[in-house]
């Protein structure tokens, strides 16, 4: 295995698993970003060649003093990754219709409470019922007054 730098803390499969993982760490205080290992850090950090699943992505954190809370951030991640394959349905695949672009999905019980990607639009879907006993609250964008826009 290749040396690591020691700011990449996790090893994602998929660009969802990546982008469930960097919001994960970010939304708990450790920013973090994706890097892919072929891009030897390049545009975005991630490379052009689409061979994520054989390089894997790399999870970065921006300090490395945050190591030991982005490792407690990423084990209760787990832990509910664990969890929710645990009560994935025993047979049959699971079928969902995207809310972005109304695409008929199927997909594997496996994936049951992951993150997936619509193979049609890229929007991300929760596959299954999920109840994993977070409340989730509504964004509000608060607009520029008309007034205030003229002022500017």
């Amino acid at each position: 295995m290749p040396h690591r730098d020691p700011r990449c803390v996790y090893l994602a499969r998929t660009l969802s698993e990546a982008d469930v993982t960097v919001t994960a760490l970010t939304g708990n205080g450790v920013p973090a970003r994706a890097i892919d290992p072929l891009s030897r850090g390049g545009l975005f950090g991630l490379s052009v060649t689409g061979e994520h699943g054989v390089g894997r992505i790399e999870i970065w954190i921006d300090n490395l003093e945050q190591l030991d809370e982005a490792k407690s951030i990423l084990e209760e991640l787990a832990s509910i990754t664990a969890s929710r394959a645990e009560r994935a349905p025993a047979a049959g695949p699971i079928e969902m219709n995207c809310e972005g672009c109304g695409k008929k999905l199927t997909f594997q019980p496996e994936a049951w409470g992951t993150v997936q990607e619509c193979s049609k639009c890229g929007s991300f879907l929760d596959v299954g019922a999920v109840d994993d006993g977070m409340e989730w609250e509504e964004g509000v964008i608060e607009e520029e007054d008309e007034g205030e826009k003229e002022g500017d």
